[in-house]
């Protein structure tokens, strides 16, 4: 896969991604793909892994419906071989409470024969589990 193709699935996501359409995300990703938020096991769902573009659509459709990334510019696109690396920084918003964050956040992702095979979000998950966390 050429860095051109890259390039261009990975504009499909971004744009996919700041307009919450969850499909098309995960239409981009090979059969088998897999989709995960790196973080430790005890936050539970916002760090499961979900194998297949049916578990990929519905964990992308709850992130689309939970957060608003539309503040949160990429900075940059790093292509190396298969692997391209984003890099995004801004605020973004907690849909339920309204509450807005300062955010940074990048992306590994792993390319097979024009799909993702592997897609790899890193962020502030405690920052992120303690803005939702349910007081008491």
């Amino acid at each position: 896969m050429s860095r051109a193709q890259i390039e261009q699935v990975l504009a499909i996501l971004i744009e996919a991604r700041d307009t919450g359409d969850a499909a098309t995300i995960a239409n981009q990703f090979a059969p088998d793909g897999v989709f995960r938020v790196s973080g430790t096991k005890l936050l539970g769902p916002l760090t499961a892994e979900h194998h297949g573009r049916a578990a990929i659509q519905t964990a992308v459709t709850h992130l689309v419906e939970t957060w608003d990334f539309s503040a949160l510019p990429v900075q940059s696109i790093h292509v190396d071989g298969a692997f391209a690396y984003g890099f995004r920084k801004g605020t973004v918003r907690h849909i339920p409470t309204n509450t807005r964050m300062p955010f940074e956040l990048v992306d590994r992702i792993k390319f097979q024969d024009g799909q993702i095979v592997e897609f790899v979000e890193f962020f502030d998950t405690y920052g992120v589990e303690r803005l939702t966390r349910t007081p008491g």
